[in-house]
Formats: C-alpha cells, sequence, structure tokens
C-alpha cells in the first residue's frame, strides 16, 4: 500500500468519527484538487479493514525542500505526509502572522508551520513567550499542508516539537539549606547568602 495515499486519506478524514490513528482503513472516492491540496472529494465508502497498526515513522526533509511560497515538485510528493526537520536545529524566524503562518528554517532555506492541526502559536507562547521570534527548537514534526499557495508543516500536537536541552545550571535546595552552627548552637546563614543563583522544583502548596 502506497504510504502518500494513507497519509492522504488521514489528513483528509482527519476528524471522521469511526476512524482513529492506527486504523488500516480502504477508501473508495474521487481525487480532488482543492486550491492545490490533493483530497479525495466525498468518498463513496470508507472501511476500517482493521486497527492498532504502528504509525509511519516522520520522514526526514529539509526546510528548503518545502519551500516558502512556492509550489514544487519535490514538495509535493511530500504533501500530507507525516514529515520532520531538524538539522543543526530549527529557527523560528518570526511570531505567527495574520493568517496563524510561522516562518522556519533549519539552515537550508525557509519554509513555514501552520495551525492546521493545532493551535501551534498558543502552545509557542505558553512554552517560550510571547516574542518567540528568533527561538532555535531542536525539531519540528508535523503533517505537510498546502495552504495560500505554499507549503507547510502542520504540528499535531506539543509531541511534535523537541526543545534543545537546557543549559541552565540549577543549584540543589540542599547545598542552600547546607548551613552550620556556631559554638552555641545558632545556625548560621546559608553558605550562597547574597549569591544568585538558579533553582528548579515543583511548586507543593500556594499561599
Amino acid at each position: 500500500m502506497n504510504k502518500k495515499i494513507v497519509n492522504v486519506v488521514t489528513e483528509f478524514m482527519g476528524t471522521h468519527s469511526r476512524i482513529t490513528e492506527g486504523d488500516l482503513v480502504e477508501v473508495n472516492g474521487t481525487v480532488y484538487e482543492y486550491w492545490g491540496l490533493t483530497e479525495f472529494e466525498y468518498p463513496e465508502s470508507i472501511t476500517v479493514l482493521s486497527s492498532g497498526h504502528a504509525l509511519y515513522d516522520p520522514v526526514p526533509v529539509t526546510t528548503a525542500q518545502l519551500g516558502y511560497y512556492a509550489c514544487t515538485v519535490e514538495a509535493e510528493q511530500y504533501e500530507a505526509m507525516l514529515v520532520t526537520v531538524s538539522g543543526d536545529g530549527v529557527t523560528i524566524s518570526s511570531t505567527a502572522d495574520y493568517y496563524g503562518e510561522i516562518p522556519i528554517d533549519d539552515g537550508s532555506g525557509m519554509s513555514a508551520m501552520d495551525d492546521h492541526n493545532w493551535d501551534v502559536s498558543t502552545f509557542l507562547e505558553e512554552s517560550i513567550g510571547d516574542d518567540y521570534a528568533n527561538y532555535v527548537v531542536t525539531s519540528i514534526t508535523g503533517t505537510v499542508t498546502y495552504s495560500y499557495s505554499t507549503f507547510e508543516i502542520a504540528p499535531r500536537n506539543a509531541s511534535d516539537f523537541v526543545f534543545a536541552p537546557s543549559t541552565t545550571s540549577y543549584v540543589a535546595i540542599s547545598v542552600i539549606q547546607n548551613v552550620t552552627a556556631d559554638a552555641g548552637g545558632t545556625c548560621l546563614d546559608s553558605p550562597l547568602n547574597g549569591q544568585i543563583v538558579t533553582i528548579m522544583g515543583i511548586v507543593m502548596k500556594t499561599s
């Protein structure tokens, strides 16, 4: 079975109530180009043959292969497939524009992300901050869609983003609290008293 056909069907029928991820399906319908996006137009039949299959691994591509505001034969072959871009890191070149498009570049050339599957811009604001322009992530995965004359990656959820490991140097709270006492038994100040440090932990209670 052709991988691209399977992925195209999944893209178009993603909200169909009888279909879930991992289903092997048989679809009968007419191939239709909707504003440049290849779809099945009102499939005549959709049959779930079996369930519980492992999902295909994303296909590695470069942002240059997908392009930016260009329809190319190379990008067309990835339409509706699950792909991933990485390189030496993927730069989120700017925040979302009016249409929800976010330019990205893995060093090979510009492409874009889109909120076709999920609210990407809100996720980035909550994860990075309101101004996430020029932020670099390790990789981005998603389905390839075609909209407003350009191919784009549409992440499905938070797991489609891999962030670079933190380089922050954290200080253990136990180190801060590793105090000694004077001869009279009075606890002395923290050995790090007056120093600027960074800690990380889970909030156990609020006031």
